[in-house]
Order: C-alpha cells, then sequence, then structure tokens
C-alpha cells in the first residue's frame, strides 16, 4: 500500500505473503488481497493468511483459466481478465463462479483498472486502454516504449 503525502513524499506499507507469481486484487477497505493464478482464486485476509482458495470456472462448471490481470471495484466485484477469450469476468471469491462482463475487450498482458467509475483494459502489445462496458470500441493511445 502506497500513499502519497501532500508534500511530494510517500508512505507505504509492505505486505510480506508467499503468492508466487499471481495477480492480486484489494478488497475496497483493504482488509482482503485476492490472488488469481492459474486456474484457482485465494483469498488472503490480512492479519489470518489465506481463508478460501478455489477453482475459476463458470456457472455451467466450464473451468477458466489464463488471467494476466485483476482487480476489485469500490463495491467490492472481484473482475479478472481472462486473456485467451479475450474477456472480463466477475469472480465471486467464494464460489469461484465467474460470469462474463461486457463484450469481448483486447486483453493481451494488460492490466485491469478503473478511471472515472469505468472498468479499462491497458493492451500492452498495442499501447492502448480500451473501455471494457463497450468492448473497445472507445479506446486511447498510451505512449509507452517499454513495459
Amino acid at each position: 500500500e502506497v500513499t502519497l503525502n501532500m508534500d511530494n513524499t510517500a508512505s507505504y506499507n509492505v505486505l510480506e505473503a508467499n503468492i508466487g507469481g499471481a495477480h492480486i486484487a484489494l478488497s475496497p477497505d483493504g482488509s482482503l488481497l485476492y490472488v488469481v493464478s492459474g486456474s484457482n482464486v485465494r483469498t488472503y485476509e490480512l492479519g489470518n493468511g489465506f481463508i478460501n482458495d478455489v477453482n475459476i470456472q463458470t456457472a455451467g462448471g466450464q473451468n477458466l483459466s489464463g488471467f494476466p490481470s485483476a482487480v476489485c471495484g469500490v463495491d467490492g466485484v472481484l473482475y479478472a481478465g481472462d486473456d485467451g477469450a479475450d474477456q472480463v469476468y466477475t469472480i465471486n471469491p467464494l464460489t469461484g463462479i465467474a460470469v462474463p462482463f461486457g463484450p469481448v475487450t483486447p486483453l493481451n498482458g494488460g492490466d485491469l483498472i478503473f478511471a472515472g467509475g469505468e472498468l479499462w483494459s491497458i493492451h500492452r502489445g498495442d499501447n492502448k486502454a480500451y473501455l471494457v462496458s463497450d468492448g473497445g470500441a472507445t479506446s486511447f493511445d498510451i505512449p509507452a516504449a517499454n513495459w
């Protein structure tokens, strides 16, 4: 956790947890860390360690994997992007049930972020940000040479 201070300094807290090569999302209240890797989502409760580990699958039982990004909305909903399917899902961290969110959107190895109340995908392959709710019809360039 990093806090930008008004005097142009930053203060931070460090969480030490063995989460491996996973993608993480922090709950709005800062008490839970969702760890998405492979086809599982694990819930890490600050102060108590891992409290849940479930397989990510559709309501019909189809296993899902390949999530290069995860983010938690201000409403506490966990979102993760499957870059093989170019699909963002909401994932219930207790059951692992994933529901498609929005239409297919470019997701190549990118990140999911909220800006202006909207969910965006940052696509590293073509240096663009895509609005998830419209399948990337709304986008803008990110002038970055190296990620």
